[in-house]
């Protein structure tokens, strides 16, 4: 096709879309009432697309990731991101265990294919020791035996971890992609707490 009819079909395409546009603003321009409706229509339709493919408000329950994350707290959670790419150790997800409608905030710790364990107190990962100084000072009370992460899947535990039901928990154990929400982005609410994570 040569240019010349490519610009006709061009500008007929752009005519009919102004045709299109003033007949919009004109029902529009009639009738208060229903401009109203569509407007809430419409963004009661972006709110959905946005909070269940781009990102959502969770609330932050209980002490497991302190000190970290507080109770009370709303994190900003994208879920984009792992559609996009894989997830990394150390980022903090919002998931939910199986078996159990409830979202649950944790961090990764380990990835799929890789042997976790928890010894003298300590988590290691394929048999050396996690650095966790940037999140975790502690000493972890119970050891656990090792567990190898399967293909899809991740193993999360929370930031305060004697006080977290998580991934070590054998009726917890890895959590599967499909039942991770998304990336925690940052701490959303109280606004005088806000900071990325």
């Amino acid at each position: 096709m040569r240019w010349g009819t490519f610009g006709l079909i061009l500008e007929e395409l752009r005519r009919a879309l102004e045709r299109g546009a003033a007949k919009f603003k004109a029902f529009f321009r009639r009738n208060n009432i229903t401009k109203a409706f569509y407007f809430v229509i419409i963004a009661a339709a972006v709110f959905a697309l946005v909070r269940i493919f781009i990102a959502e408000i969770t609330p932050v329950d209980g002490p497991s990731m302190e000190s970290t994350l507080f109770s009370g707290e709303q994190i900003l959670v994208d879920r984009i991101s792992y559609h996009l790419r894989k997830p990394e150790r150390g980022e903090i997800v919002i998931c939910r265990y199986p078996g159990d409608k409830r979202a649950y905030v944790k961090r990764i710790i380990a990835l799929e294919g890789e042997s976790v364990e928890v010894r003298s107190g300590v988590i290691h990962i394929n048999g050396g020791r996690l650095d966790e100084s940037a999140y975790w000072s502690g000493v972890i009370s119970q050891d656990a035996d090792p567990v190898l992460v399967p293909e899809g899947y991740i193993f999360v535990v929370g930031d305060n971890r004697n006080r977290s039901v998580d991934s070590r928990d054998p009726r917890v154990g890895p959590i599967p992609m499909e039942r991770v929400i998304g990336k925690a982005m940052a701490v959303a609410w109280p606004l005088a707490r806000f900071h990325f994570l």
